[in-house]
């Protein structure tokens, strides 16, 4: 149980422009203390112990959020879709009907209701919200609720037809596929209730957790059909790290090759900062990716932040990852 302890520097001038207070902090002193264990966390607030706690969980937040004692800030964390990648080139993940289909079928909203206590955002495109130039009519695509009879008519027009199992099959072969995951909340508990609803429209899907080191070897090898995925970052450009070719071996988990999507990446990568031109060519690299569906992206998460509720004016940073420096925040009393 390590404690870092940080002092206030009296002639610290350079804060970020996100923050109101460019100067010196307001507080004197700021302990860190890594507590891995969520209820762990959550206890040393309720105890006092704790004045602040980041990553509150999804259920005590529900429990709290009405309680004087505290108060809360909560941010879109924001980056590439928080979800799941297809192995583009395995199949039968490769098949695109299979990726559109299981793209219709889920219903994000139920998820984000029933298993995420409300907290976190559905999420249909490539990008989380607050993204710059993330296209939000895109979320109009496919309904955060689902379509299964337009999933079944997908599958059923790309001759995947259903078994004697209830497992539909092409050519001989099972419409099943492997999800390979990290340990992780909200991840798996999302993982639990994709497997349900797309056997509802005859695909079966298996999941299997593994801790990180084997996950990376296991899905930079390709061996999987489907992997989670997760990342923070205010810039499009994650995408290009994410989806180019050159990304293939890396961080391009996909497996995917496409000459379209990597010239556009390239123009976006180069295009004037802030530019319409940028911003025209990020909108083109979203709908190239929505034709592909490399991505089943699930939900824009939302970190909660808990705090005692003598605490003032906490901000995260343009991420939504963190809320250091804390120089605009001040105690009460």
């Amino acid at each position: 149980d390590v404690v870092v302890t940080m002092e206030r520097n009296p002639d610290y001038k350079w804060g970020p422009e996100f923050k109101q207070n460019h100067g010196a902090p307001y507080l004197d002193t700021i302990k860190f203390r890594s507590i891995l264990e969520a209820s762990t966390r959550t206890a040393t607030l309720e105890s006092g112990e704790s004045l602040l706690v980041e990553d509150l969980p999804d259920a005590d937040y529900a429990r709290l959020r009405n309680d004087k004692r505290f108060a809360f800030v909560q941010v879109a964390r924001r980056g590439p879709g928080y979800g799941f990648l297809f192995n583009t080139k395995k199949a039968p993940a490769n098949d695109i009907a299979v990726r559109q289909a299981m793209n219709w079928a889920v219903d994000r909203q139920a998820i984000v209701d029933r298993v995420l206590f409300g907290v976190h955002h559905p999420l249909v495109g490539p990008l989380t919200e607050g993204v710059w130039g993330r296209l939000d009519d895109l979320e109009k695509t496919i309904p955060y609720s689902g379509d299964k009879k337009k999933a079944v008519d997908i599958l059923e027009a790309a001759g995947w037809k259903v078994g004697a199992d209830g497992i539909r099959e092409k050519g001989g072969q099972k419409l099943s596929l492997l999800l390979v995951e990290q340990p992780d909340y909200p991840k798996n508990d999302i993982a639990a209730a994709l497997q349900l609803q797309v056997r509802e429209i005859g695909i079966d899907l298996k999941v299997q957790v593994m801790p990180a080191a084997n996950f990376l070897d296991f899905v930079r090898a390709y061996k999987h059909d489907m992997c989670d995925t997760r990342g923070a970052n205010f810039d499009p450009d994650e995408l290009r790290q994410r989806f180019s070719s050159s990304g293939v071996g890396t961080l391009n988990y996909a497996n995917l090759t496409d000459p379209q999507l990597d010239s556009l990446l390239v123009k976006g990568q180069l295009a004037p900062v802030g530019s319409d031109a940028r911003r025209q060519v990020y909108a083109d690299v979203q709908r190239r990716m929505m034709d592909l569906l490399p991505m089943l992206s699930m939900i824009t998460p939302i970190r909660t932040y808990a705090m005692t509720s003598r605490l003032h004016e906490l901000r995260a940073d343009v991420t939504g990852s963190t809320a250091l420096p804390m120089s605009d925040a001040w105690l009460d009393g």
